[in-house]
């Protein structure tokens, strides 16, 4: 849930499958607490309208830059 796409395949996103967190668990996602992921989503850009349940970064609306390490 709250799927926050980075990289073509790559998100931020929240997992309930495990409770392993700050491990690698994945090839490239990043799995959050559900909990967690929610604030973040909200806090994130693009803004998501009320009623949508998708959203892509444009100019008037942009995304949030992501750095991974």
């Amino acid at each position: 849930p709250n799927n926050m796409f980075f990289y073509k395949g790559f998100a931020v996103h929240g997992a309930y499958w495990h409770n392993n967190f700050g491990n690698p668990m994945s090839h490239g996602c990043v799995n959050a607490p559900l909990s967690q992921v929610e604030e973040l989503f909200k806090w994130a850009g693009p803004v998501l309208a009320d009623g949508k349940n998708y959203v892509r970064a444009t100019d008037n609306n942009p995304g949030t830059r992501v750095f991974i390490h």
